[in-house]
């Protein structure tokens, strides 16, 4: 995380409104240099920026700093069960032992 915070468990229950975005998201929505708290729309949901991703950059062609996170109980209010399939899971290894 860059700034802000990222989804807890409560926000899974309670089909939370929160999002997490990225750097290029915040520049190309305007929200200028504090977004935490700011009013973003996704599709036809209304999502708060509770947190923004430090800059990742490209890889293998997806650029992952115009990314908008929401919480998989919001996606399914959104798109229904299908969104299910559609996750993607990103990991990273803190050093090469692991």
């Amino acid at each position: 995380m860059g700034r802000g915070g990222f989804f807890s468990r409560s926000d899974l229950g309670g089909r939370a409104t929160g999002c997490v975005v990225g750097a290029k998201v915040v520049a190309a929505l305007g929200l200028g240099a504090d977004p935490i708290g700011a009013e973003i729309s996704v599709d036809t949901g209304a999502f708060t920026v509770i947190g923004v991703m430090e800059k990742k950059g490209e890889s293998l062609g997806f650029d992952r700093d115009e990314l908008v996170m929401i919480p998989i109980t919001s996606a399914q209010d959104l798109y229904g069960e299908a969104a299910r399939k559609r996750i993607n899971l990103d990991f990273q290894a803190r050093n090469t032992e692991s």
